[in-house]
């Protein structure tokens, strides 16, 4: 079960007597929620919550405060509302056998922010004792309540109020699917049925029943009612002996989904998700099967025995359709994705039938489309000119939607239709389909006919011809019971009959030969769930396609491990349940409600969406992709999203009793229902995605990426390319809407050069960003499936494939149009593939699937970000649904918002973001640095109660310097300002490293370089500990820097040396692997200068390359326990094979520098060599020294060496060689016994097998040896 906390309890009981408690609450004047007041101030305050019985009270007293500290970033500037009374309470609300309250406190006074209240907390009233029936709401108390310790804590599992309804396959499992495509009367053997699996052996007949629910799309609303299923009346033939054999059949009148429907009007149906009508058999001796009655139509049936009318002729409708795209509005803009269109062509050429048409009749026409009126008037030349058999139509009337003609040129058979649609340049004209109706003989093809015949009070002599054969005559006013007319006349081929017609409803009927049916295009027997009701209290449900099942697996038990509820549920059952065997999203809703609803409390809260989706239902651009899990598109909303599913009210609204209220910590969490999707496509998908969650959830993730936060903002090049807000929205959202404890990458375009069209470094900057690390990427600007930003800035195709960053995945927020866009059926969308991609990636995508605004956009992401950061205890998930609800309710009564709707989650309903879990308090933290002036700084892990966690760990400290204040100016095609606008980035990094945390003390030293901006007051300490299960965070901000400097003695550059793994004795032009890292150790006394300011920085030529010069200044991490040395990795990766110059300048932070000077040669070659086998010296007296480089690990090297004539004379064994430089062996000239070889040229051949396995390689040289 999902429960909402509005805040993480700040409070500390100090003692505890009875019902009486000492309270201390702390104040985080960064997490203080707001309120604005009618006259624009703003109320800052902090809740606190108290539990109290249901007959009791409670009283606060001896409030006393503590110090005061200054005001924080989040209120200066700030029309701040000042209070008179600091404690405030809110009416109760009631919560599962308890009263809460919720406290406001408000601790902003006129000369800072009071940073503790205590109280004496009084309570009255027994608590009772009985079970609350919710055993995960104890999470959410503990976490919300300051008396959490006095209320009892027992549970039981409690039944929901709603009585659940029977479903369908309530009374058997064992069902047979029967699939028809077309309306008529069709045959259905015992051999057929027991080929599907089914044994039919022994069945009595009466036994037999079918069933269906009218073949109708679901109704959208809820409020609508849904299809009843019904059993089908059948004819059924099985010898007379009451048994249905084998060779035994039934018949029954099947309907098509896409049909003319016929009651007191005419309406013509179609199906938008399934082709196939699907009836049900059972057999059952529960009751006798419904069959199909008769009626006499002889002339003796009709009343008073004589006729009124003769009828032979009836009004006949045809509709001609074909889907075959969408439309597509100005720079393919698609608006609306269930309605299908046939043609987006200017002319249409095609055929139609009018068999049975009385000549000359005048036949009524619709065409229906979208078009364009070019002449600003309905007249001959606007819309749509349609022509019959090359003669133009008669009585136009058009607009916008199509136009109604007629015509009375039409023949019996095939005619010709010529259309001429109108268009501008820009939109294409798009044409849906064509009805028309013509006055027809009621004329039999192949001795079959179904007809209608008009709402008419009369008794009626009814001729249908040509028939050969005496007809099976069915009254089909009632599809699902279908009435054999009997009492027909054969004369000739002349078939007559007489019935009574009713005057409110048209009489619809079907004649066929007996013994000729239709054949069902699929049987398929099934054992069916009934998914109505439950025993089982389920916190979440998994829905997905039965192929997913096994390989959901692993994922729920470890979901249920952790004491969550799960049960898988198929798509196949919920659409056998609910849609009655028709693939239809409604279904899944219908079922998710029914859920939500019926089935044991606490409630169904969530449910998981596994598996990819399109658009395209019916295959109509073929595709032949699987729509696992259907987006939920439908005729009502132009968005795709998985909303809709959790829509258990009024449509829009995620609070199906609008109770909602947000004024207080009410613990009814809005929304019914959160909703998470994972789109993927296959097993290795899913065991992908599970694996990310998994690891995510470790231990073994920690790292002070937990404490990054990266910001993306695109930049003003847009539709007017004045598009500044982009960057106003991010300032507002990083300055408003994130804690200071986290650190701020910030990436604007617009501080990036073009090049070609393309802003390349912001690919690599955010790509870094992904592989460094950060706990949330968040993008705003613009945006499609494939790439951030017009500028094509973050591209799937390009870098996507460059993140390699398993262990530290960030959630990805991109306040964009269509990053989510995952039912695409012609391309994966960045969403989708993020989430998928096998470790590396993020671990999840909160983003749109369609268009959305840049406005409503920026609204959604600060609420998300105050959700996220400020309201402890949401997952992920819970986070993006509490930011919607209270968007909905923002105006006091809940209001849908398209723009939300289109925003899903792609990740796991249960994750949570991995925020640091304790804090970092500092005991001795300075209030301003000086330049060269060594700062100490002490500091402890502490619990939410302020208690020290006493265990050991390592701290990474990041030192900023105060941030930078830029102005852009927005220019004109002219070059001309046309608007300046403030916004800031990080200040220049200070010092970067890692100390020991002993028993959860710390300290740590650094020294302010020279750089340092002399007058700033923003100076940060920022921090991070990973200890032994657990992490924490914390920072001190607001530091002074002053304009003093402190003496050193220092005039030495840096010492700078160069290491390779797998290298040990690298010496300059030594040969190594582009996948070798090059480890620049740098030391100083007086610390690395990393500010950079004046170039006093860590830089890299590669080549002599000065333009391209590399910053090492964010590379370099201190040694821990030591500000005076540390080093960079740098990867050889992108360097092309081949000899290299590297240039590294290095400062410290006295300003004083050192230049380090060194070659490399890059091997290209993946195999192992063996590279520069020599020997020296050569001709050798006394001996001599072989020298070679391996390319690659060796488990083992052999020297051997040898006459000319091939004897072997001598031989050298190394084991398990690292690749690096070798000179160690060293030969004297002997031979294998001891003795001195004569004078003669000999033969060296060096056999090297790899580490991995492979073939082994061998190099070869001569040695002339001299006595």
């Amino acid at each position: 079960m999902f429960l909402t906390v509005a805040i993480q309890v700040n409070a500390k009981v100090i003692s505890n007597s009875g019902n009486s408690s000492t309270v201390k609450i702390s104040i985080d004047g960064q997490r203080l929620k707001t309120f604005t007041n009618p006259n624009g101030t703003v109320s800052f305050y902090q809740a606190e919550n108290i539990a109290v019985p249901l007959d009791g009270d409670f009283s606060v007293t001896n409030v006393t405060t503590g110090s005061l500290g200054s005001y924080t970033k989040n209120l200066i500037n700030q029309p701040v509302a000042l209070e008179s009374e600091i404690l405030k309470y809110s009416k109760p609300v009631y919560v599962k056998g308890l009263k809460i309250y919720t406290l406001f406190i408000f601790p902003v006074v006129s000369d800072g922010v009071i940073e503790t209240v205590q109280f004496d907390l009084s309570i009255t009233g027994s608590f009772d004792n009985s079970s609350r029936g919710d055993s995960k709401l104890d999470g959410m108390l503990e976490k919300s309540i300051i008396n959490y310790s006095l209320i009892p804590k027992k549970y039981n599992s409690l039944k929901s109020s709603a009585l659940a309804a029977a479903g369908p396959f309530e009374s058997t499992e064992d069902w047979i699917k029967l699939s028809v495509n077309q309306n008529g009367v069709y045959r259905v053997t015992g051999a057929q049925l027991d080929a599907s699996g089914y044994s039919v052996t022994g069945q009595a007949s009466s036994n037999l029943h079918l069933y269906n629910a009218g073949g109708k799309a679901l109704e959208v609303y809820n409020n609508e009612p849904r299809p009843e299923f019904n059993e089908v009346a059948i004819i059924i033939e099985d010898g007379g002996d009451g048994i249905f054999n084998t060779n035994d059949y039934f018949l029954f009148y099947g309907e098509s989904l896409s049909r003319y429907v016929y009651d007191s009007t005419v309406q013509y149906v179609r199906h938008a998700y399934a082709d196939n009508n699907i009836y049900w058999v059972s057999f059952s001796n529960l009751s006798s099967g419904h069959r199909m009655t008769t009626r006499d139509v002889s002339l003796n049936g009709v009343v008073g025995g004589s006729v009124d009318t003769t009828i032979s002729r009836f009004e006949k409708r045809v509709h001609v359709e074909q889907d075959n795209m969408l439309r597509a509005l100005v720079n393919n803009e698609i608006d609306d994705y269930y309605t299908w269109f046939w043609s987006n062509q200017t002319e249409m050429n095609f055929f139609v039938d009018a068999s049975g048409i009385v000549p000359n009749d005048t036949v009524d026409i619709t065409l229906v489309g979208k078009t364009i009126d070019t002449t600003g008037s309905i007249d001959e030349i606007g819309y749509i000119d349609l022509y019959i058999n090359s003669v133009k139509g008669i009585n136009k009337n058009c607009n916008l939607s199509g136009c109604t003609y007629q015509a009375t040129n039409f023949i019996n058979g095939s005619n010709s239709v010529l259309m001429e649609l109108t268009f501008n340049n820009s939109i294409n004209p798009y044409f849906d389909y064509m009805e028309y109706s013509y006055e027809s003989y009621i004329q039999a093809s192949l001795n079959k006919i179904e007809f209608a015949l008009e709402p008419v009070t009369a008794a009626a002599e009814i001729l249908l011809q040509p028939f050969s054969v005496e007809p099976l005559l069915l009254d089909i006013s009632d599809p699902q019971n279908p009435v054999i007319l009997e009492g027909g006349n054969l004369t000739g081929n002349v078939f007559t009959f007489y019935d009574q017609l009713s005057g409110i409803e048209y009489g619809h009927y079907s004649a066929s030969q007996k013994n000729v049916n239709l054949s069902v295009s699929n049987i398929a027997y099934t054992t069916t769930k009934d998914l109505y009701t439950s025993s089982e209290q389920i916190d979440c449900f998994v829905v997905a396609p039965q192929i997913f099942e096994n390989s959901m697996l692993e994922y729920i038990n470890y979901r249920e491990n952790q004491g969550n509820s799960l049960e898988f549920v198929s798509i196949e059952d919920i659409m056998d349940n609910f849609s009655f065997g028709l693939y239809d999203p409604t279904a899944i809703r219908d079922f998710l409600k029914n859920a939500y609803e019926t089935y044991p409390t606490p409630r169904p809260s969530a449910v998981l969406f596994v598996g990819d989706a399109n658009y395209d239902f019916k295959n109509y651009l073929s595709t032949n992709l699987p729509n696992y899990v259907p987006a939920y598109i439908h005729e009502y909303d132009h968005t795709s999203s998985d909303d809709n599913y959790v829509y258990f009210g009024s449509f829009g609204l995620l609070d199906s009793d609008t109770t909602y209220d947000t004024s207080q910590a009410s613990f009814d969490i809005g929304y019914d229902m959160v909703s998470s999707r994972w789109p993927v496509r296959s097993s290795s998908e899913i065991a992908a995605v599970t694996a990310k969650f998994q690891e995510y959830e470790s231990s073994a993730d920690f790292g002070i990426w937990r404490n990054n936060i990266t910001i993306v903002a695109d930049d003003e090049y847009g539709s007017n390319n004045a598009e500044y807000f982009h960057t106003t929205q991010a300032e507002t959202l990083e300055n408003s809407h994130l804690p200071l404890v986290f650190n701020r990458d910030k990436i604007y375009l617009w501080e990036y050069p073009f090049v070609s069209g393309e802003k390349p470094d912001v690919n690599d900057a955010i790509v870094k960003s992904f592989n460094s690390g950060s706990l949330l990427v968040n993008y705003i600007g613009h945006g499609n499936p494939n790439v951030w930003a017009h500028e094509n800035v973050f591209s799937v195709s390009d870098d996507l494939p460059r993140l390699q960053n398993e262990q530290n995945l960030p959630l990805v927020v991109a306040a964009s149009c269509a990053i989510g866009f995952f039912d695409d059926p012609f391309r994966e969308g960045m969403a989708e593939r993020l989430l998928a991609m096998d470790a590396s990636g993020c671990i999840g995508v909160i983003s749109a699937t369609r268009l959305v605004y840049s406005s409503d956009n920026s609204l959604f992401n600060r609420k998300l970000f105050d959700k996220l950061f400020y309201d402890d205890g949401l997952t992920i998930c819970e986070a993006v649904y509490a930011a919607k609800i209270e968007r909905q309710y923002n105006g006091g009564t809940p209001t849908p918002i398209t723009n939300d709707r289109n925003y899903l989650y792609f990740g796991d309903p249960f994750t949570k973001l991995a925020i640091p879990y304790y804090d970092i308090q500092f005991t001795n933290a300075p209030d301003s640095f000086n330049a060269l002036g060594k700062v100490t700084v002490s500091g402890e892990i502490i619990d939410a109660n302020s208690n020290k966690v006493v265990q050991d760990g390592t701290l990474f400290v990041k030192v900023l310097d105060s941030e930078r204040e830029k102005t852009y100016q927005l220019k004109d095609a002219n070059g001309l300002v046309i608007r300046e606008v403030d916004y800031s980035i990080n200040g220049p990094v200070i010092y970067n490293g890692s100390v020991s945390v002993t028993g959860g003390d710390f300290t740590f030293e650094f020294i302010p370089p020279l750089d340092i901006g002399f007058g700033g007051n923003g100076a940060k300490i920022s921090a991070y500990a990973s200890l032994n299960n657990i992490d924490a965070s914390g920072y001190v901000d607001s530091i002074a820097v002053a304009d003093s400097i402190y003496t050193t003695s220092d005039s030495l550059g840096p010492e700078i040396s160069i290491h390779f793994d797998g290298h040990p004795n690298f010496v300059s032009g030594d040969i190594v692997s582009k996948t070798d890292i090059a480890r620049i150790q740098i030391s100083d006394e007086s610390g690395i200068n990393l500010a950079g300011g004046l170039g006093h920085g860590l830089s890299l030529v590669i080549d002599n390359q000065t333009e391209t010069a590399v910053n090492l200044n964010n590379l370099f991490e201190s040694d821990k326990d030591s500000y005076q040395s540390g080093a960079v990795e740098y990867a050889l990766s992108d360097l092309s094979g081949g000899s290299h110059n590297f240039k590294i300048k290095a400062w410290d932070n006295a300003n004083n520098f050192t230049t380090y000077e060194f070659d490399l040669n890059i091997n290209t070659n993946t195999d192992l060599e063996i590279v520069d086998l020599l020997n020296y010296p050569n001709p050798m007296q006394s001996s001599t020294r072989f020298s070679f480089t391996l390319t690659q690990a060796v488990e083992k090297f052999v020297l051997d060496i040898f006459t000319l004539s091939g004897k072997k004379i001598n031989s050298f064994v190394r084991e398990s060689l690292e690749p690096t430089y070798y000179d160690d062996i060293v030969w004297n000239g002997q031979d294998l016994d001891g003795d001195r070889v004569a004078t003669e040229v000999y033969i060296y051949k060096a056999t090297a097998h790899p580490s991995n396995g492979g073939k082994a390689v061998e190099s070869f040289g001569k040695i002339i040896l001299i006595n």
